[in-house]
């Protein structure tokens, strides 16, 4: 069955399901209510809050215990159980890179990424020394932070909103396909998430509970998200805005202010590699044409992920009925939160900030000229997006309740079961195991474009292959301008004309990836050297091409 005829099936399955669930709901409750009352289950007040009102004694921190543990084992399986499902890739084969390097190395910038701040690199540098450089290793950093931060989302929502918000917003962020995407890949932002919301549950209670010592706290998590990513930058300024908003707060923003301060004093530092890293080709475009696309993306992704609603998941039609039915369910109750004005005003503020400034700014720059808009960095406001859904999800009326959190967990299953069998980033491992079967000793392997060598020589390491002969391509045409690589070492500095690499091989593979997909130059160039193919397979957003050549 194709995809789209799954997603029609399991979506009437659905709404068969939430007929009979809002028919049956209130007998359903009544009689699980009972047999925990008879089981003499501590839980069941605060499960069913509307069937009998706690008194809040000394059980409940017991039962609310109990119902943690269980979001976070919740989080924990649907991460580690997705932890191979997506083939490592090319920037998480940097990451692995960048852990074999010295300390001294990654934090004074001379080892680093072309865009990212040294502390994600110094934390998986020290991960590796006890846990090892493997997939699952580097990945396992990310996954643990995606469950913490699971954790903070739960006692956030307890400590500012209610028990009920608490359960349904740390359930959304366990069930998020985004966070499970980012929290199975060796990259930061898993990281940045947990520092993100760490940074909110301190600035919420120096704010709110006016405990002065906790913003010794909002200072270490300003310091921790700035040397992660510069896309942390938005949280003490989202912090910074709320306090400027409330004139009776403004006192505080002093403080504030000067612990921001004090962060940036630390970071100078890295200010050196920040200015070489601006000036680096491409890091102010880095959304590319695909940008505005990226945008509009945002409030389908934060919702259900990229494995539902993404270019080339379905088709056109199916895309924008999905996306329809996705927007329908989930936003209303955030827009409802935000409306809502039995809740307190600081808290609705605060968390509209916290979600939408990091997708705003961008979004300001990306129209100025400069395209740096990217769903993976905005989801540094995923936290913020699972506690408005789940507060507004919380006051709904009963029935429309159960056909939101019905619908939502629907559309959640739905996109998680695709992630763990469908590839949504190049898929490397099938790949490789094609090269496998044919690559002989002596063929060369062109890779398009020339970063993508690293990603490839990780995964032939992997397998057990022996070191191959490659050439990361670097400019396309007639004739080919590449690097030479042999083992993963490059053997040139400078880009050089490979035309002696076509001339004295008899075999020669061609690899493009979803960069260059459907480029044609690359191959029109090999034939006119006297190369046809003969044999191509194409991969999710892989092509490969085997050329049998003239050897001169």
């Amino acid at each position: 069955m194709s995809r789209e005829g799954v997603i029609a099936f399991l979506v009437y399955t659905s709404l068969v399901l939430m007929s009979f669930l809002e028919r049956m709901s209130d007998s359903v409750q009544t009689f699980v209510y009972n047999w925990f009352k008879d089981q003499r289950f501590m839980c069941a007040h605060t499960l069913y809050p509307r069937l009998e009102e706690s008194n809040r004694n000394n059980s409940g921190w017991s039962c609310w215990t109990v119902s943690l543990l269980g979001v976070i084992g919740l989080a924990a399986v649907i991460r580690f159980a997705g932890i191979h499902s997506q083939s490592f890739f090319y920037d998480e084969a940097v990451s692995r890179e960048l852990s074999f390097h010295s300390f001294q190395d990654l934090f004074s910038g001379i080892a680093r990424d072309n865009g990212n701040p040294p502390l994600y690199w110094i934390l998986i540098k020290a991960w590796s020394l006890v846990f090892g450089s493997g997939e699952t290793a580097l990945r396992a950093f990310s996954a643990l932070a995606g469950v913490a931060c699971t954790a903070l989302v739960f006692l956030i929502a307890k400590e500012f909103f209610d028990e009920r918000v608490a359960l349904i917003a740390s359930i959304a962020y366990a069930l998020s396909p985004f966070s499970l995407e980012l929290s199975t890949e060796a990259r930061c932002y898993a990281w940045l998430q947990l520092v993100a919301a760490a940074s909110f549950y301190c600035f919420f209670r120096f704010w709110i509970r006016h405990q002065a010592r906790w913003l010794s706290g909002v200072l270490l998590c300003t310091v921790l998200l700035t040397f992660t990513h510069y896309y942390g930058f938005f949280i003490p300024l989202a912090q910074m805005i709320i306090l400027l908003t409330f004139r009776q707060y403004r006192k505080l923003l002093a403080w504030l202010s000067a612990m921001s301060v004090a962060a940036c004093i630390f970071a100078l530092g890295w200010l050196p590699v920040f200015l070489a890293q601006i000036k680096q080709p491409g890091n102010g475009t880095r959304g590319g044409s695909s940008w505005m696309m990226q945008f509009l993306s945002t409030p389908l992704t934060f919702a259900v992920g990229r494995s539902l609603v993404w270019k080339g998941s379905l088709s056109l039609a199916g895309l924008g009925a999905v996306s329809l039915i996705v927007l329908a369910v989930f936003w209303p109750p955030i827009a409802s939160f935000g409306c809502d004005k039995s809740r307190d005003s600081r808290l609705r503020f605060a968390l509209l900030v916290w979600l939408l400034l990091p997708v705003i700014v961008p979004f300001v720059v990306a129209i100025s000229g400069h395209p740096i808009y990217n769903a993976r960095y905005a989801m540094i406001a995923l936290p913020a997006f699972a506690l408005a859904f789940g507060a507004g999800v919380a006051h709904l009326a009963s029935r429309r309740q159960v056909w939101t959190l019905a619908a939502a967990l629907m559309l959640v299953g739905v996109s998680l079961g695709l992630f763990y069998t469908h590839p949504i980033k190049q898929d490397w491992e099938r790949t490789t195991a094609f090269l496998a079967s044919d690559l002989k000793a002596g063929d060369v392997v062109f890779v398009d474009p020339d970063n993508e060598v690293v990603t490839l020589d990780y995964h032939l390491q992997k397998i057990g292959l022996p070191e191959t002969a490659e050439v990361g391509i670097v400019q396309t045409g007639n004739p080919l301008i590449g690097i030479p690589w042999f083992g993963g070492h490059k053997l040139a500095s400078t880009p050089q004309d490979v035309a002696a690499a076509i001339r004295t091989h008899q075999r020669i593979w061609l690899i493009i990836t979803a960069e260059n997909y459907g480029d044609q130059t690359d191959l029109s160039a090999l034939r006119s050297a006297g190369c046809n193919v003969s044999d191509s397979h194409h991969f999710y957003r892989i092509d490969v091409f085997k050329f049998r050549c003239s050897v001169l």
